[in-house]
């Protein structure tokens, strides 16, 4: 049986191998971070009575069901979706 203890040649392969892991996992770290891409938040409201769709930016307290207002004659305008969209840059 090996005595891993004692043989400096087990150690320095295990630090090998620590150190190589250490510097596998922060390169992959540092990648994951540029694929992500920016992204904003859409409203979409839609007016119940002509069901005419708008989308904009979203706003604090936009949440789906919100009532915003009246459209048309009896209508109410209210938020049918919320979602991310990418921001695409030049």
């Amino acid at each position: 049986m090996l005595d891993t203890q004692n043989n400096p040649v087990i150690q320095f392969l295990f630090l090998l191998l620590l150190i190589g892991s250490t510097i596998y996992l922060f390169v992959q770290s540092g990648q994951a971070r540029k694929k992500e891409t920016p992204r904003k938040l859409v409203t979409v409201t839609e007016c119940s009575e002509t069901g005419q769709e708008t989308k904009r930016d979203f706003q604090e307290g936009d949440y789906i069901g919100k009532v915003l207002g009246s459209c048309g004659e009896n209508g109410q305008e209210i938020i049918k979706a919320i979602y991310s969209v990418e921001i695409k840059q030049k």
